[in-house]
């Protein structure tokens, strides 16, 4: 469907597509798409945004109609082929009293964080934690990405933030008046890119000091701590 996000993840040499709307379906060469049985397509969460492969298990949220609610899948079966939604699955909603629905997931040191607008949690793939970590939330899946070592990026409209998997740090201070020129439509569309040296972080047009700038990338460099600013020609909506 065109304007929804399409979102992909990998497992058991499938990769499956994800927008939120239309049936599940995934492919083993990105060439033919079809409902296949090795993600078991056909009984695949219904109405999922997010999807993550977790632990040998793939994890799915956002459902529409169940938006507090992660869905976790089987581990494969014993020849390594298939996953399954209906047995050995399970259902975990994560604080459906706070008012918030899930914005995103993400993997660092052996947990996946799950984020809300403005809460993070954590689950160890036996029990996820009553309380958020913390009330710091993330407003777009595209930001949370991995860099340097053992640390898990993300965004909100109060900035970029890093975490190891505990109380994240804001690491973005030093360039506020970019995120606060930022047009807050596209908040929920920060896309992020990290390696071992650098975070790329794509903030849409900036107006700072009177003057607009199309297309701005923020570079964080890890060893230094130190950003520079970028505009591109086109803008960067994922990595």
């Amino acid at each position: 469907t065109n304007g929804l996000k399409t979102r992909f993840e990998t497992f058991l040499d499938y990769v499956v597509r994800v927008n939120g709307s239309n049936a599940i379906k995934s492919s083993a060469d990105g060439l033919t798409w079809a409902v296949n049985t090795a993600l078991d397509d056909s009984n695949f969460p219904a109405g999922a945004k997010f999807v993550k492969v977790y632990k040998a298990q793939m994890i799915a949220a956002g459902a529409t109609t169940r938006p507090d609610s992660i869905f976790i899948s089987s581990v494969p079966n014993a020849a390594g082929t298939a996953i399954s939604w209906t047995s050995g699955n399970r259902e975990i909603v994560i604080s459906p009293q706070d008012g918030q629905n899930i914005t995103g997931l993400g993997v660092i040191a052996g947990l996946l964080i799950v984020f809300k607008d403005r809460a993070m949690y954590r689950w160890n793939n036996r029990t996820t934690e009553a309380e958020p970590l913390v009330n710091v939330g993330c407003s777009s899946h595209e930001s949370i990405t991995t860099c340097g070592q053992g640390l898990l990026s993300f965004f909100n409209p109060k900035g970029i933030y890093l975490t190891s998997g505990d109380q994240p740090i804001l690491i973005s201070r030093k360039i506020q008046k970019w995120i606060d020129g930022m047009n807050a439509s596209y908040y929920d569309d920060v896309a992020s890119f990290g390696d071992e040296e650098h975070l790329f972080v794509s903030l849409g047009n900036v107006t700072v000091d009177g003057k607009t700038y199309n297309n701005v990338v923020a570079r964080y460099t890890i060893a230094t701590k130190e950003f520079a600013i970028f505009s591109y020609a086109h803008q960067f909506r994922v990595f």
